[in-house]
């Protein structure tokens, strides 16, 4: 798994990387030595999202609400 500095992650970066794993998966580059790595990130990174677009939703409905 790729090590992240204590910098804030945003959903963008974290779906960058998701699309360089699915490349990397699609176009069989992943050595089989590292595919467990990567699936783990790539579950992470799923739920991270995720989880944004499910706060994001949130906030969004929480906004709306108070303009009605």
């Amino acid at each position: 798994m790729e090590t992240r500095t204590k910098e804030k992650e945003t959903y963008t970066t974290a779906l960058k990387r998701l699309q360089e794993i699915v490349n990397e998966l699609e176009e069989e580059t992943i050595d089989v030595d590292e595919l467990t790595k990567k699936l783990a990130e790539a579950q992470r990174l799923l739920a991270f999202c995720k989880k944004k677009l499910v706060k994001t939703e949130e906030e969004v409905q929480k906004i709306l609400e108070t303009m009605q």
